[in-house]
């Protein structure tokens, strides 16, 4: 008995080792299928799964490139300037330089006329930021006229549009409506450039200072706030842009030098939209006769000069001079010789008849003599402010 009971007790041994043994290889396979399983989608805590590298060891990924991009590129933002009153045939500026793109990308303009619809205006520069055109003439039935303009900016993906205003009204007429827009005006200075003659020589800038003639553009009208803030784009300006600033930044030093008013008359600031008198370059007509124009608009009710354009024709041609000479000799214009007479513009001198002061009108290519203010100049300004 005791003999068969061992036996006994040996068979069940060893079929619990058995038994041991198969639960085992039972069990295996579930390990490995769990383990590739966990390879492919377990991110937890335990076996991770391996990131396959490239061969420049970046970790591949099924991330859409395109869909990230537009995730993160933003809309523009199209700002088309405040509403205006012009008097007809007055050339118009439209003011896009407001606009921005809160990623820094590169901005295409449009403008177009949105209404009356039975007008023809032509616009200049409509694929710029600062389109400009000629305010139409009205007839004697129609005592004013509101155009509207749109305009949009895209920054290659996104759009985004703007609308102004511009009220035109009689020349004998400047517009009594009560909302504040109507307080608005604008005026427009066309200056020309000659061709000196050919027995025209130079001469160094000993002609003096003249008389003390001087005008205003409109009685009364003068900047109240200051600084006046002033920004430049050079870009079409055809010579070197660093250069073509450092010029009308002297014009501007010549009128803060007066200390009329006390301290700072102008400023430069870091944002060009963000600056009350623009100073720039676009094409007019050419060479000679249209040098410039410069623009600004001023409330009827204080007199106070709001903001002010400065515009050089690109189809000029521009110098910086290394020498004063008040003669004339060649085709170049010195830059700045022209922006020290439109800066005076800006802040509202008016043309003189004395050819000595930088107020009169017209210059000669190769001059430098309006670098310099003359007597009816300096005292136009100190009279003023």
């Amino acid at each position: 008995m005791l003999f068969v009971n061992k036996l006994f007790r040996t068979g069940i041994l060893i079929g619990k080792i058995l038994s041991s043994c198969l639960l085992v290889m039972l069990a295996f396979p579930d390990i490995t299928a769990s383990t590739e399983i966990d390879n492919s989608t377990n991110t937890g805590a335990g076996l991770q799964p391996q990131l396959q590298a490239d061969t420049q060891g970046q970790v591949k990924t099924r991330t859409d490139a395109n869909v990230q991009e537009s995730q993160h590129n933003h809309p523009p933002n199209a700002d088309a300037g405040n509403n205006k009153i012009v008097r007809e045939s007055e050339n118009v500026e439209l003011d896009g330089g407001g606009s921005s793109d809160r990623d820094g990308d590169k901005l295409t303009y449009s403008w177009g006329l949105v209404s009356p619809k039975n007008i023809k205006v032509k616009l200049d520069n409509a694929n710029s930021a600062d389109a400009n055109f000629i305010a139409p003439t009205l007839d004697s039935a129609t005592s004013k006229m509101t155009l509207v303009f749109k305009l949009t900016v895209s920054d290659g993906n996104f759009q985004d549009i703007a609308i102004v205003r511009i009220s035109v009204t009689p020349i004998d007429n400047g517009g009594n409506d009560n909302n504040d827009n109507d307080k608005i005006r604008t005026m427009t200075v066309i200056d020309t450039g000659e061709q000196p003659s050919k027995n025209q020589l130079f001469a160094s800038d000993v002609c003096g200072a003249g008389t003390y003639a001087y005008s205003y553009l409109v009685s009364g009208v003068k900047w109240r706030t200051f600084p006046v803030t002033f920004a430049i784009d050079a870009a079409n300006s055809h010579i070197d842009i660093n250069a073509a600033k450092t010029a009308v930044r002297k014009a501007f030093a010549a009128i803060d030098a007066l200390n009329q008013p006390a301290g700072t008359f102008c400023q430069e600031p870091l944002n060009y939209a963000a600056a009350k008198i623009k100073f720039t370059w676009k094409y007019i007509d050419g060479l000679y006769n249209k040098l410039g124009y410069t623009t600004f608009s001023y409330r009827t009710d204080t007199k106070a000069l709001t903001s002010a354009t400065v515009t050089l024709d690109s189809g000029d041609k521009y110098f910086i001079s290394p020498t004063e000479r008040c003669g004339g000799s060649g085709s170049l214009f010195d830059i700045q010789n022209i922006a020290t007479h439109e800066i005076g513009h800006a802040i509202n001198l008016g043309h003189v008849s004395d050819k000595l002061q930088s107020m009169y009108p017209s210059s000669l290519a190769g001059e430098t003599l309006k670098r310099t203010l003359g007597n009816g100049d300096i005292r136009g300004i100190s009279n003023l402010y």
